[in-house]
């Protein structure tokens, strides 16, 4: 890994963008007031703290990131190229968003993570404390409720933005703003305006892959703070999600297969020393402000588990004891109602929660319930494997009619071909031993895998890393066949 001085004495040095992001950062002191709910910072003050701390360097990054983009705006400067691909997704996502109506937020979950975040709350740390620190970030650099949603969509055209620049750069085509397509797309674009985390992790992950493989076809150099902020952004992608946590591993083989870095012994141990250290930097948060068990954030997986499985063909006799221990926490006869009701409908939502429960379970009845769904699951793994297949089949098969674009989302909303691209990608790299790329597409493959054994409902957006992965290994094709093309026509012109 290299460091330049030049690099160092540039990022150390005071700019007058920085005198504005202090007098921002303090006034925000006192404009939180009309936003925040009245005593809640001192309810969380670790949330606070570390949210003050936050916003002051998310203001020095982005003012300097926007007067470098601005005053280069010419030049094919990082900064420029980033800010001049980024705008015209920013705008047509913001025109959108009051277009379509989707501001202000409906009572719903969307609704219920912006109200958490106006009282510094993670919801009992039932979602990663990013989840809810984005939205309040957004609220804490603009005192409106609508900055929360404004904000993430500024932070998702930025990693598109970047990924196009990067894209544009190599391969020297226009094409590459084909990966706008699946943000301004339904249904991707109703993850683009909303307030969830999803879109904002998968851009992390877009971003992350494009800049290894960028880095790679470039040959550019690894300098020691792009190595801390490349831990960093694995160490989100590892625990932001739990289906992530293969990148524990597969993250350091990424670094090699990018970068190639000659390393002796002690070099080798202080790169994984800090790679390590960016998971617990990252984890430590979340210690801090997680009010409930793994088992509890679980629960939801469970009650979809018993009530699809019993679904798709689970032998009542066979596991009698297990659905008795159930039966004290879930109504079996109101469960079998619905089922036969409504069918593979209920994958849609946890819909058992609101027909099926019974009353005041005490903690021994909920304790036992979950040991049961495991011994069920163990027990019986082809009903499980039928079931969570079934679930991902329902997220390409059910159609949606609730929303003006809903007819585009019931067609791009299939995963079929994504997930054939995909592993037509992985073989593809693997016949060509392009290892830094086949390890990128099995990461997805297996992010996949643990998704769908994890699903607790027929969620489009839980897929959305891997959507927007292919979409990027697609228009990435694209833009090669056209380098190419370019390049056999200029040889053929100099050879005639």
């Amino acid at each position: 890994m290299e460091r330049t001085g030049k690099c160092s004495a540039a990022a150390g040095r005071l700019r007058p963008s920085d005198a504005v992001a202090l007098v921002w950062w303090a006034l925000s002191f006192w404009y939180e007031r009309l936003i925040f709910v009245e005593g809640s910072a001192a309810q969380h003050p670790a949330a606070w703290v570390c949210l003050k701390l936050a916003l002051l360097a998310a203001l020095v990054v982005l003012l300097r990131f926007f007067v470098r983009g601005v005053k280069a705006w010419r030049t094919d400067d990082a900064a420029a190229g980033t800010l001049r691909c980024t705008l015209p997704l920013l705008c047509a996502l913001l025109l959108l968003w009051v277009g379509g109506r989707f501001w202000p937020l409906q009572p719903s979950d969307q609704r219920n993570i912006l109200d958490a975040a106006l009282r510094y709350e993670t919801m009992g740390g039932f979602f990663f404390y990013l989840t809810m620190w984005i939205p309040m970030l957004g609220l804490s650099l603009f005192p409106h409720e609508a900055a929360a949603v404004v904000f993430k969509i500024l932070l998702i055209s930025l990693g598109a933005g970047y990924c196009v620049y990067r894209l544009r750069r190599l391969y020297g085509t226009r094409l590459a703003y084909l990966l706008y397509l699946p943000f301004l797309l339904p249904p991707g674009l109703y993850l683009s305006v909303s307030i969830h985390r999803i879109p904002s992790y998968a851009v992390l992950y877009l971003v992350f892959a494009v800049r290894l493989l960028c880095d790679r076809a470039e040959e550019r150099p690894l300098t020691r703070g792009d190595y801390v902020l490349l831990c960093l952004a694995a160490a989100l992608l590892t625990q932001w999600r739990s289906e992530g946590i293969y990148l524990l591993v597969l993250a350091p083989i990424l670094f090699f297969l990018a970068y190639r870095p000659r390393l002796d012994r002690r070099q080798k141990a202080l790169a994984l020393a800090v790679f390590l250290a960016a998971q617990v930097l990252v984890r430590i948060p979340q210690s801090v402000v997680s009010e409930e068990a793994a088992g509890e954030r679980a629960m939801p997986l469970f009650e979809m588990l018993i009530s699809g499985m019993e679904r798709k063909g689970l032998d009542k006799e066979k596991n009698a004891e297990d659905l008795a221990a159930v039966d004290r926490y879930i109504d079996l006869e109101a469960l079998h109602a619905l089922n036969e009701e409504l069918g593979d409908y209920c994958y849609n939502d946890n819909l058992i929660l609101y027909y099926g429960m019974r009353p005041n379970p005490s903690p021994e009845d909920v304790e036992g319930f979950r040991a049961a769904v495991i011994r069920i699951v163990l027990r019986n793994p082809l009903v499980y494997l039928r079931n969570q297949l079934a679930c991902w089949v329902h997220i390409s098969e059910q159609p949606y009619h609730d929303r003006k674009m809903d007819e585009l989302a019931n067609i791009f909303q299939r995963l079929y071909l994504p997930t054939l691209w995909i592993f037509a990608v992985w073989l593809l790299t693997l016949r060509r031993r392009d290892w830094l790329a086949w390890f990128l597409t099995s990461g997805h493959i297996c992010h996949m895998a643990i998704t769908t054994a994890l699903l607790p409902a027929a969620y489009f957006k839980y897929y959305y890393s891997e959507y927007l992965y292919a979409f990027l290994t697609a228009t990435a094709a694209i833009c090669l066949l056209v380098r190419r093309h370019r390049e056999k026509a200029a040889a053929a012109a100099a050879a005639g």
